[in-house]
């Protein structure tokens, strides 16, 4: 068994904080820059082991929303050695989503309207914040410009920075997942179950609605999106909503060319449709 584990799962059992004794664990697919493993207690009870060097955002994030059924219950933290233990849940990530409005409908209700506010003074990734929320945005299109610029042309990157500078109005942050994507979504029987692995997010909660609505290739029309934002927000004028998607898709792409790169055809029709929508406006 890896050492690693093994000290793991002996300060797990010294806490009693687990209903019975961890007796097992196996890695499972973690990421870049996560280990995880499946422990197994005597009761054959399944949790889920997680390390990396940024666990203290997540655990902030999950104990701050305990009470939100969709996000896994934190049993057990150890801040020295930056591993977590929740509880195992069901499902399986898919591809694609059968009915995304659904989807985005249900996050609403279960997750962003009980978003918490934080401080307006911290914006962006919750490890490395910055000043205001439109730097943030800036440097996460600056990172995709490179590779994106093989994909749109250069009026792409014009539209989205200037877009950006537009944000500077964000006064008011909230505390997000902020990896919301299809491969962060629990199915079963086409339904979302649960959230994993947050990345901890202090921004605006649009952003992230739109980041959910993008994240897989299918169904990115404004008739999908419409009513969730309407229930997230009300009243809000069209433009805003075009303007986020527009910056959601870009780094979306960016993302989909080294991970899913087949998915980009597709990408690509979704963002000539809404700059259409842009222009016209």
């Amino acid at each position: 068994m890896d050492q690693i584990l093994q000290q793991a799962i002996i300060k797990i059992n010294q806490s009693y904080k687990i209903p019975s004794k961890i007796v097992a664990g196996k890695p499972l697919h973690g990421g870049t820059v996560s280990r995880v493993w499946l422990l197994t207690d005597e009761k054959q009870y399944q949790y889920v082991l997680k390390q990396n060097v940024e666990v203290n955002e997540e655990v902030f994030y999950l104990k701050s929303y305990q009470s939100i059924d969709l996000l896994p219950n934190v049993l057990f933290f150890d801040r020295k050695q930056q591993f977590y233990v929740y509880e195992y849940v069901s499902g399986s990530i898919q591809k694609s989503i059968r009915n995304k409005q659904a989807m985005l409908m249900k996050l609403v209700r279960k997750l962003w309207v009980q978003a918490v506010v934080v401080t307006p003074t911290k914006w962006g990734w919750a490890s490395q914040p910055l000043n205001d929320w439109s730097a943030f945005l800036l440097a996460e299109i600056n990172e995709a410009k490179p590779i994106n610029d093989q994909i749109l042309s250069q009026e792409a990157y014009t539209v989205v920075a200037q877009l950006t500078k537009d944000q500077r109005h964000q006064t008011q942050a909230y505390l997000l997942h902020g990896d919301c994507g299809i491969h962060n979504l629990l199915q079963i029987d086409n339904q979302v179950v649960a959230v994993i692995d947050p990345q901890t997010l202090y921004g605006d909660r649009l952003f992230e609605l739109v980041a959910t609505f993008c994240s897989s290739p299918e169904q990115l029309t404004e008739e999908t999106l419409r009513p969730a934002v309407e229930l997230l927000l009300g009243e809000y004028p069209k433009e805003e909503v075009v303007e986020g998607v527009l910056i959601g898709l870009y780094l979306r792409m960016y993302r989909c060319y080294w991970h899913h790169r087949e998915d980009l055809p597709q990408y690509l029709l979704a963002w000539d449709d809404w700059l259409k929508k842009y222009q016209v406006n």
